[in-house]
């Protein structure tokens, strides 16, 4: 027995590759094996020592303990003298010793294994003994060899694969809801990452197109961004160039084009407030911001020419101060009801079950009501006011002309 434990030790040690007394990266077969040996020639030992005597020594300890078998009580030890040194320190480990506690811990992480590669094959025998999961394996193991053995499988591939091989399709299917934003943003990012990893393989030139309902709405949603920045310029260019033409000043038009842009950002600003913040959304739908742009730009000019054609016509008879106050007079009734109905009008989206409806009918709903209430009779003449001012005491003396009046001077 202690030879053939000894041997055992011996083809665990080399199995552990010991470098100064530390283990290095175990060597799985080669322990096994060894921890193996050492098992059944301690349970030979054991048996043999159960009939005989139990010895004593390190190796028959260790046998004990691989085997399971009860360690005889010690005799007891004579009670000790006092002594008037203190204890010497213990002695450090054995390399004996830390071979048997490394292999205890390799047994336990054998059972782990053992255990682990147990539920692993009752999950693939439970996926085999169903006819659908043993379809799929089939379909996900198809070689050269099971198409020559089934040519009706070249059928099947003609909605992937054209008949020259040159194309493929591959169905991808997204987890996020769709038309939603996650949705489109994972299309773009596929779009991204096969413009990175794709190219030539072996010679050949490798391109990917990516289709279906969120590409498309991806590339809308792409056209329209880019439409909405072409449209952030070319429309207040456009609406200051007619305000030119129709009032002829030009302190009056930029006057007016800001405060329109003002209110825009209000409107937008306040929906986010509302349905993201407020309410929770994931975000604002991508049609929103273009579309109520060009429709609050649509109704917010035909009143500001309204206003400022009727204030010059009453700057004429009663002064710069006096006619602001009568044009503010004049039109805030007759602007308050035709904003009150168009408001009235987009509200009816507010019960859309679209969410983007919804969101853009509040938005124009409070951006109608901001300009009605707020910007048209308090900034646009404040503004207007402050612009003339400005230009009087900074520039030479103003003179405004037409045929019906003619203002010179700093205003009143």
């Amino acid at each position: 027995m202690p030879e053939a434990l000894s041997q055992g030790l011996r083809s665990a040690s080399a199995a552990l590759l010991w470098t100064q007394g530390v283990p290095s990266t175990w060597n799985t077969p080669a322990l096994a094996s060894a921890f193996n040996q050492l098992v059944l020639q301690g349970a030979k030992e054991g048996a043999r020592r159960r009939v005989g005597d139990k010895g004593t020594g390190f190796l028959d300890a260790a046998v004990r303990v691989v085997v399971g078998e009860p360690t005889p009580p010690a005799a007891p030890a004579p009670a000790p003298a006092p002594a008037a040194n203190p204890a010497p320190a213990p002695p450090p480990e054995k390399p004996a010793q830390t071979l048997l506690r490394e292999l205890t811990r390799a047994a336990e992480g054998a059972a782990q294994i053992a255990k682990g590669a147990e539920q692993a094959h009752r999950e693939v025998s439970a996926i085999l003994a169903d006819p659908l999961g043993s379809r799929a394996l089939d379909r996900l193991l198809i070689m050269p060899e099971t198409v020559k053995e089934n040519p009706e499988l070249l059928e099947s591939f003609a909605a992937y694969i054209t008949p020259d091989g040159h194309r493929a399709r591959i169905d991808v299917t997204l987890v996020d809801r769709i038309f939603s934003n996650e949705a489109m943003n994972q299309v773009e990012t596929i779009r991204d990452r096969l413009d990175d990893y794709l190219g030539e393989y072996q010679g050949i030139r490798v391109v990917a197109s990516v289709a279906g309902v969120n590409a498309e709405s991806a590339d809308v949603r792409q056209l329209t961004r880019a439409d909405q920045v072409q449209s952030w310029f070319i429309v207040p260019i456009g609406v200051f160039l007619v305000l030119m033409i129709a009032l002829r000043d030009p302190l009056a038009c930029v006057n007016l084009v800001g405060t329109m842009v003002l209110t825009y950002g209000f409107a937008l600003g306040a929906t986010h407030v509302v349905f993201v913040s407020l309410l929770g959304g994931e975000g604002l739908d991508w049609k929103v911001p273009y579309f109520l742009f060009v429709l609050l730009v649509a109704v917010g000019v035909d009143y500001n020419v309204f206003l400022m054609t009727r204030l010059q016509e009453e700057t004429a008879g009663h002064g710069f101060r006096g006619g602001i106050i009568r044009a503010i007079g004049l039109t805030g009734g007759l602007i308050s009801s035709a904003a009150a109905i168009t408001a009235c009008s987009f509200a009816s989206f507010l019960f859309s079950p679209l969410s983007s409806l919804r969101q853009l009918g509040f938005a124009l709903v409070v951006g109608i009501a901001v300009d009605a209430l707020l910007v048209r009779p308090l900034l646009v003449p404040c503004g207007h006011w402050l612009l003339r001012r400005s230009r009087e005491v900074l520039g030479p003396r103003y003179s405004v002309s037409n045929e019906n009046f003619r203002l010179t001077g700093v205003p009143d």
